[in-house]
């Protein structure tokens, strides 16, 4: 089978409740391999918050990079180049952040994926 190659672009926007301070991108789907060549992060509404994204495949958590003390409402990177495949997703760790905070997360690359016939 044939594949094909798509940009990858991915906003996800979260807010902390008081209980949960994580987010997750959706799962890869069958037949595609997701590129991810940057990571950028934001909190929008408080200073120092800390964040750690990992690569979840299966219940284990493979950590790819972290940022620490970020700024109120500036963004970070993370320069990472990592590679999703089948049911693999990013899971987005948040530290040091209360309920109502805003949390922005993007990722960019490229998708490979099988074409259908």
């Amino acid at each position: 089978m044939a594949r094909k190659i798509s940009g990858l672009r991915r906003k996800i926007k979260a807010t902390a409740s008081a209980t949960t301070h994580t987010a997750e991108t959706t799962r890869v789907k069958t037949g595609e391999t997701w590129f991810i060549d940057l990571i950028a992060l934001r909190n929008q509404t408080r200073a120092n918050s800390d964040v750690i994204v990992s690569v979840q495949n299966h219940g284990y958590d493979h950590v790819i990079g972290q940022s620490l003390n970020l700024s109120d409402n500036v963004w970070t990177t993370i320069d990472r180049e990592t590679r999703l495949f089948e049911g693999e997703y990013l899971k987005f760790a948040w530290a040091d952040v209360v309920s109502g905070d805003v949390l922005d997360m993007h990722i960019t690359g490229h998708k490979h994926y099988r074409e259908e016939k």
